[in-house]
């Protein structure tokens, strides 16, 4: 599959050598839960009876826990914000075990109709970043893990949270979302814009790991920006993505 020079593999060695610890022994679950907020990651950790893997190479900068869900171990992930430090830390997790990658962010929202606290879940992507082109260059075949999208739909909707399926827009300058660009995307009916789905799910279709991503609109762009940060319906529709992650597992951990 890979003709590549450096592989995580190769990396994950070098971290390790001469340590008394195995890639196998890290403690990575199949399962890993992830999300760019610092202090929800460890939010679902203290939920789960998690606790911190002290031998994870990135330590507390991005740490990762292990918690239990219906007896069952899974992996809590921190990640960095940017679609390339993200998925070199998936990398590493799937060369140590990971199998399957639900993480939880939040868009900008392109279309009128989307409010603050709406859960958007990308089944697909416009790739305007650097990372996803590098594992499947034809992006607009892009795609999440259908049954992760079905069950991050159902599970949202059960907590009565207003779910929206399709396209993500993803970039790598926030401060380059020019009307032009947002215009041309919110005609093209995409949902929202965010830095790191186009590169979460083009690792996971060539890796043939399962991703998806569950995004809560934290403000819109579609016109002018009208920043929601600090509204209620952001925060709230936050806490019931975690629970939503974690049901999603206990669900895959069943049929397992």
């Amino acid at each position: 599959m890979s003709n590549s020079i450096l592989t995580p593999e190769l990396w994950l060695k070098q971290m390790y050598e001469g340590s008394d610890l195995t890639i196998e022994e890290i403690g990575v679950a199949p399962i890993v839960i992830g999300c760019w907020g610092y202090s929800l990651v460890e939010k679902m950790a203290e939920m789960t009876g998690g606790v911190r893997v002290e031998r994870w190479l990135y330590g507390t900068r991005h740490p990762l826990f292990n918690g239990s869900i219906g007896g069952r171990t899974v992996s809590f992930s921190h990640y960095p914000n940017g679609a390339a430090g993200t998925v070199k830390i998936m990398e590493e997790l799937r060369a140590a075990g990971a199998s399957t990658f639900i993480t939880l962010g939040w868009t900008g929202a392109l279309q009128s109709n989307m409010e603050i606290g709406d859960m958007v879940i990308p089944t697909g992507v416009v790739s305007d970043e650097g990372t996803s082109p590098n594992y499947v260059p034809e992006t607009e075949s892009i795609r999440a893990h259908p049954r992760l999208v079905k069950t991050l739909a159902e599970e949202s909707r059960n907590r009565e949270l207003t779910v929206h399926e399709g396209k993500v827009w993803s970039t790598d300058a926030c401060y380059r979302e020019t009307r032009e660009l947002v215009a041309r995307y919110c005609g093209q009916g995409v949902l929202g814009v965010d830095f790191e789905s186009a590169g979460v799910l083009a690792f996971g279709q060539y890796r043939d790991v399962r991703t998806a991503n569950i995004l809560v609109v934290s403000d819109k762009v579609a016109e002018q920006w009208a920043p929601g940060f600090w509204d209620q319906r952001h925060f709230e529709s936050t806490m019931k993505g975690l629970d939503v992650m974690l049901a999603v597992a206990e669900d895959l951990l069943a049929d397992d």
